[in-house]
């Protein structure tokens, strides 16, 4: 009787309609998923690199092909820390992910998210609380990376276990950590050793959010290089 309700439970979870990509980086960005272990993706706001990720993690968990998914980003923002924010460390989390939150409620509905949360399906993981730890049959989702260091890459990638993928997301241009970023470093190394690992690069003119978004934007890019 279980396997019959598991078998139910897919085949209502598989109806979800298809990811629909916005521009043909979207697309590739989409192609990429279905078939990389570990991909990049680096761009200004308002492009769908985080949207177009989130939506296909939400589907694989929704027909169960994955067993997790683990949200993470770095403790540096421009604005009050982690800490001095009010509110519990789920609340403060929560806060951070808000963006792949919202995009996981819209794509699988709240109910399935707030049970995914509270069994652990869903994880919201500090960058720090991450070493010593492995992720199996999961999503690990990093965003914000420019913000990290590059010793700070180098274990978050360590800690990918079996039938997991990572995607590593970012937008070069907002680093607000002193001194050199991890996600910079991750690039050099893929590219200095060819690995094959792709990474997506969205500009200005792939801005999807509104006219006005991408208006202010690219004034703001226009007006750092004058």
């Amino acid at each position: 009787m279980a396997r019959v309700k598991k078998e139910k439970f897919v085949e209502q979870k598989s109806r979800i309609p298809a990811i629909k990509p916005l521009n043909p980086k979207q697309a590739d960005l989409l192609k990429s998923l279905q078939v990389d272990r570990n991909l990049v993706v680096i761009g200004p706001a308002g492009t769908g690199k985080t949207f177009v990720p989130i939506c296909y993690a939400a589907d694989r968990y929704a027909v169960g092909s994955i067993n997790r998914i683990i949200l993470s980003r770095p403790n540096i923002e421009a604005g009050k820390s982690l800490g001095y924010r009010p509110g519990t460390l789920y609340e403060k989390l929560a806060e951070w992910h808000a963006a792949s939150l919202a995009t996981l409620n819209w794509r699988i509905g709240g109910a399935t998210v707030e049970i995914a949360l509270k069994r652990g399906n869903i994880e919201m993981v500090p960058l720090e609380s991450m070493r010593g730890r492995s992720f199996d049959n999961a999503f690990i989702f990093i965003d914000e990376a420019q913000n990290t260091t590059p010793k700070e890459i180098e274990m978050i990638l360590g800690r990918q276990g079996h039938d997991s993928q990572v995607v590593v997301n970012g937008d070069l241009d907002q680093k607000d950590v002193v001194g050199p970023s991890g996600l910079a470093h991750m690039i050099d190394v893929i590219r200095a050793q060819r690995l094959p690992v792709p990474i997506h690069s969205f500009g200005l003119d792939d801005i999807v959010r509104s006219d006005m978004c991408a208006t202010w934007i690219k004034a703001f890019a226009i007006h750092r290089k004058v």
